[in-house]
């Protein structure tokens, strides 16, 4: 089905009243602001004077390049009227209006609607746009947005994007300046004129930010800075109200200061009221206008952010310890603003800045050498700190067949897996004399060799070729220098070639295993630390250091908007506690290395796949730093120097300790799973928020008394408790692994642990629960319920050693006690049906019940997935049926079974499979529970 687009351009008279319409977009009528539109590349001003509406109008001086309006939320299927005012400088010209996804890969023809034949792509939309003269006119355009769910063929997008964050282009060329004004976006196929976002349209921006260069719009605590109101009053009477002035938190929580003051605002009257606002507080800050009528209504509201560095860091010599990073800037030339920057949010490492790889140092042959760029950028980051993630593989024009431009080996390094020359370091290669050249020339321990970055996408010609390739590196480097630290590399978590890696033994020959993520939650979990570490694990229990080197989350601007840019339900408070969250549960389950990309391009707030509101750089499209700035900085300043110690699991909270090393003391990073409060059993103890601002802790005699938030996380600690101290207090609020007592049994968190001895997991010297499957897949045979007999690192998960597909059946616990199982329904010939059961031993004879909640998602086919509760009788081979739930794609289903009489030792089992052929899915299983009454 292809979108219907349809246009009109109509002149329509201002009318005094307002219009029962809505407008989706803040300050459509620029009185005296361009808040909630970005400056991108184009230039912009305000114009006061001969506007058709109110006083102001904006005006693109440039003769080419797009108007962008800051995000908006509009949902996929919704009829929308976009209309305005608009003129042209010189003659008359064709003006293009875009509605566009957010983000940009989303934005890839054929998204770009009404972006016209020249917008490309497979299905360009051809349209006629309205033509502009020198005369102010009324321009509208109705338009139904594309319904992705109905669509996907024709409109494929990302899965970053939620699919209803939009923003408007504008854009006329050759026709000199282009003016408009007015803009209003309603539903419906309707223009009723201008109408307001708020009963008083209000927009806010400080006037006096530094600029990007070169403080990155970064303050003090006890700066005082200039807001300013623009107050438009659309209607045909005046209106007298309370304007309030206050500095609220991150997430506005907070009041630090307030102020008020009476106004009177003129029927279609604007003014502009200035506000002096001391910022008293650490890190993000919103200085926010609300406008109140005599009745306590609230006619309009607007913020803008200002942040100050909650802990700001000074220079140091570099400490390879460090636990932050990341790209400094894209791109090679020194650019000391973005290290300086980087030195204060106390982060202490960079990759990728600058490059040094072998194509930068050897661009155009063997002989060549070219480091002074590189030289001078080291000697910066050196007096700021700085350690270094060198990415030492790249392949210069020279040294590889021009025949084959995607073979991963140079041309003297063209061997076969059984060439003994892998092994034989008297062999000098090209490679080799750089690699030699490389760790004589830049020596120490703060650098890191990272000997190739994301090979999974470098086409090796094998497996084999690149373990051997990497294994003769990592040799030679060690021979050179036996104390760097070798590093490997793999994408989007713990990818194929580096499974097989693993599989190989090379834990036995790296110091470092790095990996990456982009993904709109965490970086990763405790499970996805512990799948590499088990995959790793050497022949005497150790392995290698576990880092995260690229990558990560997108961090929403603070700007008053309509809606983040991407993913409309991430607001930055949300992003602000995540990034805590999972970088003290990463921290705590094993990961030593945090370096993100990207921090910042040549200008701030542009990324890979961003064009407006947030994105995976630390600076917004306003080149203001985001949340993602003051978190990362005191982050810095509590765990960036700190031994991880452990994980404690309270039944309403999360607890994670530290010895924090740079303040010498004990550190405990505590979220609520629920809102409450929880007495933690040491006294005098101090509490900050993720901005680094003291939050509420009460001090009864038996402790300390902190209140919970859901999902909030606060820092706890006491100057002179060690870590080793605090954790020793707080290591008795763990709760156990397992209810597993008084006829109450419940899934073991600890159940992975156990690893090769855990399947069938037992308890008290008996078999309690198991991971099974049915093979021969007779669900009617009670032998064929079997227990998965092989436990697999790779994959963190029990499984079986024959007679599977793609890994499954399998099963594994999470370390919040939700158990998963994967099934899979034939594949033809002699693949047969796989059917995976978790299966339960009764400890003792009587009368059980059970109730879980059931989530299954089916990955593969189309399959429909069913869940049976069975009573296996092995004594007679008999399998009886008790329930059998039809389980939904990824939507919950309640489980309960009652009255499930039981001898000691008589197995019970929930089994799950799929119908059809060519399906595969998984049930995790939430609050399971089984009990004797």
């Amino acid at each position: 089905m292809r979108t219907l687009l349809t246009l009109t351009s109509l002149l329509i008279l201002v009318t005094g009243s307002l219009p029962a319409a809505s407008n989706l977009l803040p300050n459509g009528s620029f009185e005296g602001s361009l808040s909630y539109w970005i400056p991108r590349n184009t230039p912009v001003e305000l114009i006061q004077g001969d506007a058709p509406h109110g006083s102001w109008f904006l005006r693109r001086t440039a003769d080419k390049g797009f108007i962008h309006s800051a995000p908006l939320l509009i949902e996929p299927g919704t009829t929308i009227t976009v209309a305005m005012w608009a003129r042209c400088e010189k003659g008359s010209g064709t003006m293009a209006l875009t509605v566009h996804p957010t983000p940009r890969q989303a934005g890839m023809p054929p998204w770009a609607i009404g972006r016209g034949s020249s917008g490309g792509g497979k299905n360009p939309r051809p349209w006629n746009n309205p033509t502009l003269t020198t005369e102010w006119q009324r321009v509208s355009i109705t338009m139904t947005m594309p319904d992705y769910r109905k669509e996907k063929q024709e409109f494929p997008a990302p899965w970053w994007w939620s699919y209803n964050t939009w923003w408007l282009f504008f854009e006329a060329k050759n026709v000199g300046h282009i003016d408009i004004d007015g803009v209003t976006i309603v539903t419906g196929e309707q223009d009723p004129g201008f109408v307001p976002y708020t009963s008083i349209e209000t927009a806010v921006h400080l006037t006096d930010l530094p600029p990007y260069n070169p403080t990155g719009a970064l303050l003090n605590q006890g700066d005082t800075v200039t807001a300013l109101a623009a107050l438009h009053n659309p209607g045909t009477e005046a209106r007298t109200a309370t304007l309030r002035w206050t500095l609220r938190d991150y997430a506005g929580d907070k009041i630090f200061d307030q102020a008020e003051q009476s106004i009177t605002l003129a029927a279609g009257g604007t003014e502009l009221i200035e506000h002096k606002q001391v910022l008293t507080a650490k890190g993000t800050l919103l200085v926010t206008a609300q406008i109140i009528d005599p009745q306590g209504n609230e006619l309009g509201r607007s913020h803008a952010p200002a942040t100050t560095m909650p802990n700001p860091f000074a220079a140091t010599e570099p400490d390879p310890r460090e636990r932050f990073g990341g790209t400094l800037v894209a791109g090679d030339n020194l650019n000391s603003h973005h290290v300086d920057i980087g030195q204060q949010m106390g982060m202490r490492w960079t990759r990728w800045y600058p490059h040094m790889n072998w194509k930068d140092f050897q661009p155009k042959g063997p002989d060549d050498w070219q480091s002074e760029r590189t030289d001078a950028i080291l000697a910066d980051l050196r007096q700021h700190g700085f350690s270094v993630n060198v990415v030492l593989y790249a392949r210069p024009d020279w040294a590889f067949s021009k025949d084959d431009k995607i073979h991963t080996l140079p041309s003297d390094m063209q061997w076969t897996a059984d060439d003994p020359r892998w092994n034989d370091l008297s062999v000098e290669t090209h490679w080799d004399r750089y690699v030699k050249r490389m760790l004589t020339t830049y020596a120490g321990p703060s650098f890191a060799w990272e000997i190739i970055n994301e090979p999974q996408f470098d086409r090796w010609p094998s497996n084999e070729l690149h373990f051997l390739f990497v294994k003769r590196t990592a040799a030679l480097i060690k021979s050179i220098d036996p104390a760097v630290k070798v590093m490997i590399n793999s994408v989007n978590g713990f990818d194929g070639i580096s499974k097989d890696f693993s599989r190989r033994g090379g834990g036995e020959f790296i110091d470092v295993f790095t990996w990456h993520n982009y993904s709109p939650n965490g970086a990763g979990s405790a499970e996805t630390i512990r799948q590499m570490e088990l995959a790793f694990r050497r022949a005497d229990g150790t392995g290698p250091e576990n880092w995260f080197n690229e990558g990560w989350t997108w961090f929403p601007s603070s700007r008053a908007s309509v809606t983040n840019g991407m993913i409309a339900t991430r607001s930055p408070e949300q992003v602000a506690h995540m990034v805590v969250r999972n970088q003290a549960e990463l921290a705590t389950a094993g990961m030593d290395k945090m370096i993100l990309f990207n921090m910042a391009y040549q200008r701030h707030g542009r990324s890979w796949w961003d064009w407006a509101g947030d994105g995976t750089e630390l600076w917004d499209d306003h080149n203001e730093p985001t949340i993602a700035v003051p978190v990362f900085n005191v982050l810095a300043k509590h765990i960036g120097l700190a031994q991880s110690l452990s994980a404690i699991r309270h039944q309403d909270a999360w607890i994670h300790t530290f010895h924090d090393l740079r303040n010498n003391r004990g550190v405990a990073i505590i979220w609520g799973t629920t809102d409450g409060e929880l007495l933690l059993p040491v006294s005098g103890l101090q509490a900050e928020d993720v901005m680094g601002n003291a939050d509420p802790i009460a001090h009864p005699a038996d402790g300390s008394l902190l209140p919970l938030r859901e999902n909030r996380p606060v820092y706890v600690f006491k100057d002179g408790l060690s870590g080793a101290e605090l954790d020793a207090a707080l290591a008795p609020l763990q709760r156990a692994a397992m209810a597993g007592g008084d006829g109450e049994y419940t899934i073991p968190r600890d159940w992975m642990e156990r690893e090769a001895k855990g399947n069938p997991y037992v308890h008290n010297d008996k078999p309690l629960w198991a991971f099974g499957r049915i093979y021969p897949p007779d669900r009617a045979d009670a032998d064929a319920y079997i227990v998965q007999r092989q436990f697999v690192p790779t994959r963190n998960h029990w499984s079986d050693i024959e007679h599977t597909q793609g890994g499954f059946p399998s099963g594994k616990v999470d370390q919040e006690g939700h158990v998963s199982i994967a099934a899979g329904a034939p594949w033809g010939g002699a693949q047969k049906d796989k059917p995976a059961c978790l299966l339960f031993y009764a400890p003792t004879a009587g009368t059980y019940r059970i109730e879980a909640s059931a989530f299954m998602n089916r990955w593969e086919g189309k399959g429909a997935g069913h869940l049976r509760l069975v009573l296996l009788n092995s004594e007679q081979g008999e399998v009886q049926e008790l329930a059998h739930w039809d389980l939904p794609q990824r939507k919950p289903v309640a489980i309960t079974a009652e009255a499930i009489e039981l001898r000691a030792n008589q197995r019970l089992a929930l089994v799950y499979h799929l119908d059809g052929m060519f399906s595969a899915g998984s049930v995790r299983f939430d609050g399971l529970r089984i009990e004797r009454k």
